[in-house]
């Protein structure tokens, strides 16, 4: 009807792109965090040698004792390092939580209607709504209210309104 297709089709090519690039940050910053976090724990496993060789040189400790000392630097850091050991755990975590609070809150704004109803009857020839009445998601405002309309197979059909 308003031959709005090619508007329709730049907008959700936008949001397409937008969710590639968002999905491309995701991408790199996990990359750096796993390259951080296994820097980091190599560094927990080569700094007691680097430490204890120069005394093992010099012939005052046996060879024994660097691996004592690598294990037990090891474990000392590795405890004190839980956070950035389990980083991205730790954060996909936290996502998982926002994206649920999200959802629970939307849910909870939604304030859905006990009586509503939707019938769906299956047919080829037509599209129709009776008593349709669409509200906006952010503030409940009706965007149409009581539309019955029928439409035919075959028939293309724009219906805008607010965003």
């Amino acid at each position: 009807l308003a031959h709005c297709e090619e508007q329709q089709s730049s907008r959700l090519l936008r949001r397409l792109d937008d969710a590639v690039a968002n999905f491309r940050k995701v991408t790199a910053i996990n990359r750096n965090v796993g390259f951080f976090t296994t820097g980091y724990n190599w560094l927990i496993q080569i700094i007691p040698a680097l430490i204890i060789a120069p005394a093992y040189i010099r012939g005052n400790i046996d060879f024994g004792v660097i691996t004592q000392s690598g294990a037990a630097f090891a474990m000392l850091v590795g405890a004190f390092s839980l956070v950035i050991t389990q980083f991205q755990s730790i954060s996909t975590f936290a996502a998982v939580v926002s994206r649920l609070s999200s959802l629970m809150e939307a849910i909870e704004r939604s304030g859905t209607h006990a009586d509503a109803s939707i019938e769906i009857v299956e047919g080829k020839e037509r599209l129709a709504y009776e008593n349709l009445t669409l509200l906006h998601a952010t503030n409940g405002v009706p965007i149409v209210k009581d539309v019955s309309i029928s439409i035919p197979l075959g028939t293309r059909v724009l219906i805008t309104g607010p965003t």
